[in-house]
C-alpha cells in the first residue's frame, strides 16, 4: 500500500495522521528503538473525517468508531519503519 500523506500532530497516542478520501493512515508514536507503527484503516468517510477532527479526543474517537468496528473499518499494518525524525 502507498503512504498517505500525514500531517505531524501533537497528540498522546499518535504521532502523525492522514487520509486520503477514503482510508485513515495512522502513524503511532515511536517505540524506544525508534519504529513507527503505521496501520491503514479502511472505509472512513469523509464525514467520519471531519468528526475525528473535531473531536476533544482523537484517541478516544478513533477507539471507538475505528478500532472497534474492524468489520467496517478493516485495517492493514504497514511494515515498521526506522524514521529519521525518529531517530532524532
Amino acid at each position: 500500500m502507498e503512504p498517505i500523506g500525514t500531517d505531524e500532530v501533537e497528540s498522546s497516542q499518535f504521532k502523525r495522521y492522514g487520509f486520503d478520501g477514503q482510508t485513515l493512515q495512522i502513524d503511532f508514536h515511536p517505540r524506544k528503538d525508534g519504529t513507527i507503527t503505521r496501520y491503514q484503516y479502511a472505509g472512513v468517510t469523509p464525514e467520519m473525517w471531519e468528526e475525528f477532527l473535531k473531536s476533544d479526543s482523537k484517541g478516544s474517537w478513533f477507539i471507538h468508531n475505528i478500532k472497534r468496528n474492524v468489520d467496517k473499518h478493516p485495517f492493514t499494518r504497514i511494515e515498521d519503519e526506522k524514521r529519521q525524525e525518529a531517530a532524532a
